[in-house]
């Protein structure tokens, strides 16, 4: 069953090698990039896009806690999307 609350992606329609939509429903979540040491936090009820570059030489390991998801890989670092198509930047 799909969640009425969850806005269509608008990337859905172009070619990109991977993208995640994550949302934070319950509570915020820190979003935290390695090795590069950035971080995004997401706000409550907010929803991006995390573009992972298609890389076989660099995969990417993903791992999730209650608290944020941590995204790690050796290949280049992953963009992060408004869901109105706005770059966002981590830190």
């Amino acid at each position: 069953m799909a969640n009425s609350r969850m806005p269509r992606c608008p990337f859905s329609g172009r070619t990109s090698p991977v993208q995640l939509r994550v949302q934070a429903q319950d509570h915020p979540l820190l979003l935290v990039f390695e090795p590069w040491a950035t971080e995004y936090h997401l706000d409550q009820d907010k929803c991006i896009v995390v573009k992972l570059e298609e890389d076989e030489s660099a995969p990417v390991e993903i791992v999730h806690s209650r608290d944020g998801i941590t995204f790690w890989s050796v290949g280049d670092h992953p963009t992060l999307w408004t869901f109105e198509g706005d770059e966002i930047d981590a830190y």
